[in-house]
């Protein structure tokens, strides 16, 4: 069984009003046709670096994002289209389904390119990551949102090293795209393609330095013209999508919740507001794009800061934040258990070794916990300045917390 989404649901089906509302089909045609009428639409494109444009000569004229939002306003010359760049580099489903209500939803959007393949692990399996990404696939139908899938890939997935056993992560959000018959963008196979048909040099495509994840402005053209194909299809036959009553993988982290600490009543003692950095080693890691002000505990406050203890209920725990190159350390516990970081007490986040005086700012996600027991849980993060810290700071936005409750 499966329920076709549509933009106006009828009141009657929700809580039994006799009012109907006008009924538009869930579908990129329905995009299509309002743009040709000349509407005035938001298109939002969400992922991570791939999508930002690393590497790109010009990533807001050259990456496969800019060169898709170019494409749309050109196609459409009567509409009024407004493209919002959601990319953050490094960060896959886990994030983005925390980030939904300020960078996508608040955005008003009529058409969404989501790509988080690569990030999430394209060459991973865990269901942890497809059911987080399913549901924030679902979340955004459930919104009655276009949603076009971007299937990315890099060079070790590409030429030689092509074999679809290798690629699990892309496998399965096929079999998503098919499920929930959603617009699909699949470089995988258009650059794969190219590579047999066009002879592609694919060491020219990803040519700069010893990067083989983030491709010149060749690749980025490459991943555009799948992408447009991928849209045009769907265009083409009018295709509608479905919200399966049964999801694939899992739909149980449809409940994000960030909390803002700075929102608190009261805060730890020691802890004081602060506003973000507003500069950072990289456009798509400038915190203050994707965050408000943070909760800041301070090595000049040592002396009275006491830890941050907050209770949540779930199975997933994150912290978001910001980080720089004088950021301390500090210990996670829950339910009074330390909670090591790759075999340390101490949860280390700084840009030392993106930047040899240490003084880059970038923003900070940092996943605490995946699965834990279901019901209520209490996290407790605790500071740690050493002697030699004399203006290292703690910077934390929000802690993130989904998945059953119970």
């Amino acid at each position: 069984m499966s329920k076709i989404a549509t933009r106006s649901l009828c009141l009657l089906c929700l809580i039994g009003s006799t009012a109907m509302a006008q009924t538009k089909p869930l579908s990129i045609a329905n995009f299509h046709k309002r743009a040709q009428a000349g509407e005035k639409l938001n298109v939002v494109f969400l992922g991570g670096s791939l999508t930002w444009g690393a590497n790109a000569s010009d990533p807001n004229q050259t990456s496969y994002r800019a060169l898709m939002g170019k494409y749309l306003i050109e196609k459409y010359p009567k509409a009024h289209i407004t493209n919002h760049d959601a990319a953050i580099g490094g960060t896959g489903s886990n994030l983005g389904i925390f980030r939904l209500e300020r960078d996508v939803f608040a955005k008003n959007p009529d058409l969404v390119f989501v790509d988080f393949t690569i990030n999430d692990g394209i060459n991973g399996s865990d269901k942890l990551s497809l059911e987080i990404y399913e549901s924030l696939l679902r979340m955004m139908l459930e919104r009655d949102i276009p949603v076009v899938q971007v299937l990315l890939s890099c060079y070790g997935q590409l030429g030689k090293h092509y074999d679809l056993k290798k690629v699990p992560r892309y496998n399965d959000h096929i079999k998503i795209a098919k499920a929930y018959n959603t617009g699909v963008g699949d470089t995988l196979q258009y650059i794969q393609n190219a590579y047999k048909t066009r002879k592609l040099d694919l060491d020219e495509v990803w040519s700069i330095g010893r990067d083989k994840t983030h491709p010149d402005d060749a690749g980025y053209r490459l991943y555009f013209e799948a992408v447009r194909d991928g849209y045009e299809e769907a265009v083409k036959d009018k295709r509608v999508t479905v919200i399966p009553d049964k999801p694939v993988f899992g739909d149980g982290y449809m409940n994000p919740k960030r909390h803002i600490l700075v929102d608190m009543q009261t805060y730890p003692k020691g802890w004081q507001r602060s506003k973000t950095y507003r500069t950072s080693l990289w456009f798509d890691g400038l915190s203050s794009r994707w965050m408000g002000d943070v909760l800041a505990a301070s090595a000049k406050r040592r002396k009275s800061t006491e830890p941050l203890v907050f209770d949540f209920q779930g199975t997933f725990v994150g912290i978001f934040g910001e980080y720089n190159g004088q950021s301390v350390p500090f210990r996670v516990y829950i339910d009074d258990q330390l909670i090591e970081s790759n075999g340390s007490e101490f949860w280390e986040r700084n840009t030392s070794r993106f930047s040899s005086s240490g003084s880059g700012n970038l923003f900070a996600w940092t996943v605490l916990a995946k699965e834990l027991e279901p019901g209520k849980h209490t996290l407790k993060i605790e500071p740690i300045f050493m002697p030699s810290d004399k203006e290292g700071e703690l910077h934390i936005e929000s802690i993130c917390v989904a998945g059953p409750t119970k």
